[in-house]
């Protein structure tokens, strides 16, 4: 994501897609997950209720009490925590009512966040035959320098 005004701001751009390994905070091991974060996701949702295609109308916080999540149908389920994962456009269009609303701060940053345009493609080699061009590396990636060359 992007925090910068949209559409199309000269300020976001694919230009600096590496810079992990450019900036130290960043920097660090890479890791390339071929069957996708399903592996990783599935460990971490052991024993969670996860209800999937349940589009969320309303998230209450009932103070000590946890937090209630309403479903468009209006069924309700209740934990301790909840973790919202939803797109910045559905968090942008309000469909989501917050109870007690989100902070300004929260408001406000959810707000100004944009997000660009990126295609990414990846694909898996038998071997890396870049190598003699690239150097030792697991993958690497291309961004074109003029737009009309983009899609080509």
């Amino acid at each position: 994501m992007c925090p910068a005004p949209l559409p199309l701001s000269p300020q976001v751009s694919a230009c600096h897609w590496d810079h992990n390994d450019t900036f130290s905070q960043f920097a660090g091991c890479h890791a390339l997950l071929p069957e996708g974060f399903l592996s990783i996701l599935s460990r971490l949702a052991e024993g969670a209720e996860i209800h999937f295609n349940t589009p969320v109308q309303e998230v209450e916080l009932r103070g000590e009490g946890g937090v209630a999540v309403v479903d468009t149908k209006g069924r309700e389920w209740t934990a301790d925590k909840v973790v919202v994962t939803v797109p910045l456009a559905v968090l942008q269009s309000g469909t989501i009512t917050f109870t007690p609303p989100l902070s300004e701060r929260k408001g406000g940053a959810i707000r100004r966040l944009g997000a660009g345009l990126v295609e990414k493609v990846a694909m898996s080699f038998s071997a890396p035959f870049w190598r003699n061009t690239v150097g030792n590396t697991d993958f690497f990636g291309h961004v074109v320098s003029r737009s009309e060359h983009r899609g080509m």
